[in-house]
């Protein structure tokens, strides 16, 4: 069962050119594939967006985090996911 994670990334009307997504997910001990950012900067998914696409790569469950972009390019995660779908 592969499970899909979106982060929500909280207060970001913009989000810095050189953010690594995949590095930040990294150090949080997510699978890249299977994890998406949804944040209300342009060129970002919402979370509806964001969970269409992770069912469409195999996951048969999906959860939603809240998550702050702190300096440095790292994610801090709020609270526990909560489950979207599955």
């Amino acid at each position: 069962m592969k499970q899909g994670l979106v982060v929500y990334l909280t207060g970001a009307s913009e989000v810095d050119d050189s953010f690594d997504e995949e590095k930040a997910f990294a150090e949080l001990g997510f699978d890249s594939r299977m994890t998406l950012l949804a944040a209300s900067a342009s060129n970002y998914y919402d979370v509806m967006d964001a969970t269409k696409i992770l069912l469409e790569r195999g996951a048969s469950r999906v959860e939603v985090a809240k998550a702050a972009l702190e300096p440095g390019g790292k994610l801090k995660l709020f609270g526990e996911p909560m489950r979207l779908y599955g």
